[in-house]
Formats: C-alpha cells, structure tokens, sequence
C-alpha cells in the first residue's frame, strides 16, 4: 500500500428458461425490454446461408450478415431495421477462398492476409474466429460505433462508464478517453464493451482478451472504438475471437450478456459459494473498508471503532516497522471484524535498500526471480525500484508462499490484501530459468489467490480485480471509480495531493484535496457512471475504491460517492487513524449503520435491474435478487417525485423486502467533521 501499487433436452430446456429469467428480472433501460423477450429466442437449429459475398448466420433478435472479404457485420432485426455492428477492416483483405458450411459453421480463408474465419451462431451470440498463424500480424477489428443510431458508448473502465457518443466533452483529449487504447485484459474490468443504437444494443466480448485492445477515436465528433488484436505464437494468441450480441438499449445490457457468459461456461463462482468454503467470508457483508495508522491500529482503536457504533469492518495495514499487534488483531476478531495485511509479490529489492518491507526479499528470490525482458536486461519495477518478480518463479519454489503467508499472519489476522496480483497488468518473463507468457502469468496468480483464499482459509482480496480473478477473491480495492486523465500526474503532485509523511497519517491517504473540474466529471459524475462490475460480479466479489481514494479523500464529493455506494450497494473504503476517528468517527458510523443491513441482505445477491428514472440520468434506481432491495438515488438538486414521499436531492432511498416505507439516508444531514 505504500509504494509498492500498482497500475473470470430438459436440462437445456431449464436453463433457457432460467437465463431467460434473468434477463428479464435485469430490464433496466428507461421503458426497456430485456433480452431475449425483446427480440425473441435462441434458434434452436440455424441455418447457415451464403450468397454474393456475405455469410448470413440467425441469432438471438436477428439475422447477422458477415461480409467474408472485410468482415464487415450487420444485423437485420426480427422488426427489419439492420444495425452496422462491425464496418469493413481498414486495409484490403484480398480475395475471400470459397465458403464451406458444416455444423452450423461457415468457414472461409483470406490466403492473401494468411487468415482463416470461422462464424457460426452458439448460445444467441454471433460468434467470429480469425486464426492466423503469423507470429506478430496484426488485425484492426471489429470496428464499432459506426452505425448512425449508436447514442451511448458502454466502456468497463473501473465500475462502468455510459459515454454519450457525440458529448464533446468525451470527445476531446483531455478526458484519456478519445484517443487512448484500452489493453482488454489490464485496462478494463471486464473483456467487453458495448453500443447502444436506437432502441437495441450491441455487446462485443472477447472471451481470451490477451493480445487484444480497444481504441476509441473521435470521428466527427462522435466516439468510435477499433479493436487491434496481436497474433503471436508465443502468447497463444493465434486464435481470436469475438462474439457479437443483440441486446436490449439498456446501458448495462453487455455486462449482463457477459454474467451469461459467464454461467454458462462454469466460471461464475458466487460469494455464497466461497461463504460455505470459508465462513469468514460473510464477514464481508455490511462491513465498511479501512486502512488504519496510528491509534486505528491498536486495540484501542478497536474499541473506540465499536464505541461509535461501527458494527462491521474490514481492517487493513500495512507491513511496516508497526504492524497490527497479535492483541489489536484478537480485539478486532472478538468484534467481529476482518483484518490483515498489504502484501505484494510483485516487486523485489536489495534487502539492505528496500523502501518497503514487502519488496525486501532475501537471495536468490531477489535477483534470481526477477523478469528478464527479450534481449535480457531486468524489468524494471514500479518507479524503477528494484525489479518486477516472476510468478513463475514462485510457481516454481512454492515454499516462499507458504514462508512469507505464515510470517504475515503469525499475529492472527484472518484476511490478506494481495496488492497487484489480480489487477491485469501480465508479463513475459524470457528467463531460461523460469519462462512464462502472459497466459501462464495469470495462470499462476490464480493458483497463487487461490491458495491463499482457498487451503490458507484467508479472507483474499486484491486490487483493481478483473474478472478472471473473481473466482479466487473475495474483494477488490480499486475496482469502482474509473480512473481518468490526469490522475496520476496529480497523485504525484506531493504539495496537492500529499507524500507518505508524516508516517502516523501520511498526507497520500488523509490530505483532502479538491479535484479539478474535468476530472471530477469524469472519475465521479453520476450522470456518466454505470454499474457493468455490479451487473456481472456483485454477488461474485466486493467491489471498493482505491485505499489512496478514500472516501472522505475528496471533501466536495462525499455526498455523490455515497450515494453511488449505497445505490451500487458497495461499501466505502476509509483511512483511519486516532484523530479521524474522533472527528469523522460519528458521520462514519451512521454511513456504516445505514449500509450494514442493505449489504447483509443484497451482498450475496445478483444486481438484477438498473435503470434511469429521469431524462437527465440525474436519478438512478437500481435492484437485487428477486426483490431484495429496490434502491433509488437522486444525485440532482430537485426533489424527485411529489408529496410526503418525493426524494430529495442528495438523497437516496433503499427499501428491503419486508420493508412498508423506504429508508432514507440524506447524508449531508449526517454529523459532520470540521472543516478541515
């Protein structure tokens, strides 16, 4: 946490029926239907036709149309509107080979670009393979955005961003947005993106992101996004895939094809799941988040926390010269509350010159396990200390997991924050000794999580998790706010942001500071956020902000993140130290009260609805499970509704199941800290 941070026949009847369900209990756009209803049900036998050029494959709400010499994709809906999904590959592809059906696949080659597709419809989805078998070819596609009708851009980019596609302010450079590309397996939380046209909706998910990106440009005036995929023998990227699906207009509608996805290939593991292997797991529901300092990470800190009413928390600190005591530890436990360590594989240096214990690694793991690059030289690590550390190294000596997980908890903590290791950012290692591909990086921090968070019965979380990694987690800090241009170059302003002095509170974490307006706009208006995460994994994962994020970080936006909190029903994350506690510690409190009972009945619940309630996105409502909770946010100035029961601004009201009149939370009434 302190330097060392850085940047998955009857019993086919049944589960139609239930995926069915699903999407319809997730209608979420404004007078929205849900996918299937919408556009109507998975043909059970397409029939693959071919004429003049163009592969026409039936799926789920329509008819695609693949052009086998651009791969160029439109869709004609059941209602005879046709939507350009994909337009034609920039350069020329040459003469298409002759087509062939079998099975319900068409397959083609492209022997002047070594290319050979395949497209085919499987579970609803159009779903498009191009192997080439060129190490290092390259191939812009698909190419997305183009289509007249498209209004919104739906971009994964932390918990979710709706892009209106022509807003000039997403438009220019200075948002990151325009012009950047997004590496599908490091930047984004979840391997797709998505556009809404009209009054449909198209999902794009790449099920093996490796060696895939997204670049969004601004042509005339309008947010367009071009996949660029790498072929590399290597990487074991020769293969690529894309699967294009007809949704409903609804913004969260790709991250609900993906949860799909996701259950039908066995790889949705619920926090139920992980609740029956580790009962300490459901710890996590209702629990606020914190990093402690100073007095927060005694005993009596402890008590003070449960003095305020603070009924459920999860505590972390970091391994310096004063971690938490075996006796704050048990004060913590008997409370009921969750703690452990920050700790990191990632990083390795000179023992005797470390800047941070947990990048103090004794022979040979530093030098020996650092990654060595294509012509030899060290990886570097973050901010040039030290180097990167190999996963495949430690796959390879398993005993320093064990040494360095037994030296952690030998004080009784009960939960481990393994920073880096679910975040994406993967590596190749050209070692002789311990070489690895991108692939096998990630197999190996899976196995590594899964160790801890599985046999190790730990409590596991790690940071900015995408969603390979939620199987193995339990939470992630650094997944909610998207981050934007200009963050990081403010976070390392010391004299705006703070440094890491002084060492009881450092002004990194507890210094307020008030973003400018551009980037507030685009980390925190929530008139742009949108709840992918949630749709996909909240009953998967715990979701959180950064630790250098904290709540009460940024003064003049508390009110627009706990409302976002609360309506997302994700818990804040917090520094504490003894001054903060006496200060913050009521208005905390009263935010942990409030969100506690939400979280313990909808923590473990699908977000099954999300939807705007007013023109100007101002008010928002979202739902989970079967009814669980209904909860509406008015994010704007003016009253929402009329009568007794109208919403003010700045407010939110959540309903449980059960409940006769909605709780309200307003959280400017709340008691408040001193200007600070």
């Amino acid at each position: 946490m302190t330097t060392t941070t850085s940047h998955r026949a009857v019993r086919s009847r049944r589960r139609r029926a239930s995926m069915a369900a699903l999407a319809l209990a997730g209608a979420t756009a404004l007078g929205g239907l849900s996918w299937p209803s919408a556009f109507g049900a998975t043909p059970a036998r397409p029939t693959v036709r071919q004429h003049d050029g163009v592969v026409e494959i039936p799926i789920s709400g329509g008819t695609a149309e693949v052009r086998t010499d651009s791969l160029a994709v439109t869709a004609r809906g059941d209602d005879g509107r046709t939507l350009t999904l994909s337009a034609p590959v920039a350069q020329s592809l040459g003469q298409p080979g002759r087509v062939t059906v079998s099975g319900g696949t068409a397959s083609w080659t492209l022997p002047g670009q070594g290319l050979s597709v395949t497209a085919a419809a499987v579970r609803g989805r159009l779903q498009v393979t191009v192997h080439d078998g060129r190490d290092g070819a390259k191939l812009s596609w698909p190419v997305t955005g183009t289509d007249p009708a498209a209004s919104q851009l739906q971009l994964p980019s932390g918990e979710g961003l709706g892009i209106p596609v022509a807003d000039p302010f997403w438009n220019s450079p200075d948002t990151g947005v325009a012009g950047n590309s997004y590496d599908l397996e490091a930047d984004l939380s979840l391997p797709l993106w998505g556009y809404t046209l009209g009054g449909r909706g198209v999902s794009y998910l790449v099920p093996q992101p490796i060696g895939t990106s997204l670049g969004l440009a601004s042509q005339s005036g309008r947010l367009d996004g071009t996949a660029l995929h790498t072929f590399s023998q290597r990487e074991g990227t020769q293969d690529y895939t894309v699967t294009f699906a007809l949704t409903d207009p609804s913004p969260v509608a790709p991250a609900q094809d993906y949860r799909r996805w996701l259950t039908e290939h066995g790889q949705l593991v619920t926090l139920n799941s992980k609740i029956a292997a580790n009962p300490a797991v459901a710890g996590l529901l209702g629990a606020f988040h914190a990093y402690t300092w100073g007095t927060a990470r005694t005993a009596q800190g402890i008590a003070q926390m449960q003095a305020l009413g603070l009924s459920r928390m999860w505590l972390g600190y970091d391994a310096d010269a004063q971690p938490m005591d075996p006796q704050a530890v048990a004060a913590a436990k008997r409370a009921g509350y969750l703690v452990g360590p920050y700790d990191s594989f990632a990083n390795g240096q000179d023992p005797s010159t470390a800047d941070s214990p947990t990048s103090a690694w004794p022979a040979p793991v530093y030098p020996d396990f650092c990654i060595h690059q294509q012509d030899g030289s060290v990886l570097a690590g973050f901010h040039d200390r030290g180097c990167y550390l190999s996963s495949q190294a430690f796959a390879q000596h398993g005993q320093y997991l064990t040494q360095r997980t037994a030296q952690m908890t030998a004080n009784g903590a009960n939960s481990y924050f393994l920073d880096v290791d679910a975040a994406g950012e993967l590596y190749d290692d050209f070692s002789a000794d311990h070489p690895m591909n991108q692939q096998q990086d990630e197999a190996n921090r899976i196995a590594r999580m899964r160790q801890l968070s599985g046999p190790d019965k730990l409590v596991l979380g790690s940071e900015a998790a995408h969603s390979w990694a939620a199987p193995v987690i339990a939470f992630s800090h650094g997944s909610q706010t998207p981050p934007a241009n200009g963050l990081w170059p403010l976070e390392k302003d010391k004299d705006v942001w703070g440094g890491y002095a002084p060492a009881g509170a450092p002004g990194v974490f507890f210094k307020p500071v008030t973003l400018p307006a551009d980037l507030s706009k685009a980390m925190f208006d929530p008139v742009y956020r949108i709840p992918l995460l949630e749709t996909a994994l909240h009953d998967s994962q715990v979701n959180l902000d950064r630790w250098e994020l904290s709540y009460t970080k940024f003064p003049a936006l508390e009110t627009d993140r706990a409302l976002l909190a609360i309506l997302d029903n994700t818990p804040l994350n917090l520094v504490l130290d003894g001054p903060t506690l006496a200060t913050d510690g009521k208005q905390l409190a009263a935010l942990q009260q409030y969100f506690a009972p939400l979280h313990e009945a909808a923590g473990t619940q699908p977000m099954t609805g999300f939807r705007y309630l007013s023109a100007d996105h101002q008010v928002q409502q979202t739902e989970f499970g079967d009814g669980v909770l209904q909860v509406t946010a008015n994010f704007g100035t003016s009253a929402y509704g009329s009568g007794a029961d109208a919403l003010p601004g700045g407010c939110v009201d959540a309903k449980l199941r059960g409940d006769r009149q909605p709780r309200r939370l307003c959280p400017t009434t709340l008691p408040q800290a001193p200007l600070k």
